[in-house]
């Protein structure tokens, strides 16, 4: 009987002991799958900002060389529409987002406050639009722009023109 109850005792403290362990290892793989489930998004989370960074710098170089494509010649106020046209499809040609620009606008400016917007159309002709009201912001923008520029302009003495100075320079080297 002596026996028996040793062995009795021997089989309760070894399923306590393995109880025990159990609960151990259970809190031990709670801890461990939150630590990876925490690394896990850690490191998705650093994934996500790199792509982010990413696709704002192509963003910002697309739209940066576009931009530089753009730009007008020096010396003229007006950009010739079939150059304009032509410029943006070349862009689109080459460029990993072709989508980027959908439409291309051209503002004119008459007597100080007064500003004509031209859609280009695709075959380089400027068609005179209406100002839609999302381009309210940025009519405003460009009217105080050129107030400004009109304001600081007045206080100097006139400036020659890009023509003026690149016929000195030229005269110059003569």
């Amino acid at each position: 009987m002596n026996l028996l109850r040793r062995g009795r005792a021997v089989t309760w403290v070894v399923s306590f002991a393995l109880a025990c362990v159990l609960v151990l290892l259970a809190t031990l793989q709670y801890r461990w799958s939150r630590e990876v489930g925490e690394a896990a998004s850690a490191r998705m989370l650093s994934s996500l900002r790199g792509a982010m960074v990413k696709f704002r710098e192509d963003l910002s170089r697309q739209l940066g060389t576009m931009c530089m494509a753009l730009e007008p010649e020096a010396g003229k106020s007006t950009p010739d529409p079939k150059k304009l046209a032509q410029t943006v499809e070349n862009w689109e040609a080459a460029n990993s987002l072709p989508n980027l620009v959908s439409d291309l606008y051209v503002v004119k400016s008459a007597h100080g406050d007064r500003l004509f917007l031209f859609h280009l159309q695709p075959r380089g002709r400027l068609t005179p639009v209406e100002w839609p009201a999302q381009f309210a912001t940025i009519r405003q923008a460009i009217l105080a722009q050129s107030q400004k520029s009109e304001i600081d302009n007045s206080d100097k003495a006139p400036q020659p023109s890009v023509n003026q100075i690149g016929r000195a320079s030229c005269r110059e080297r003569v």
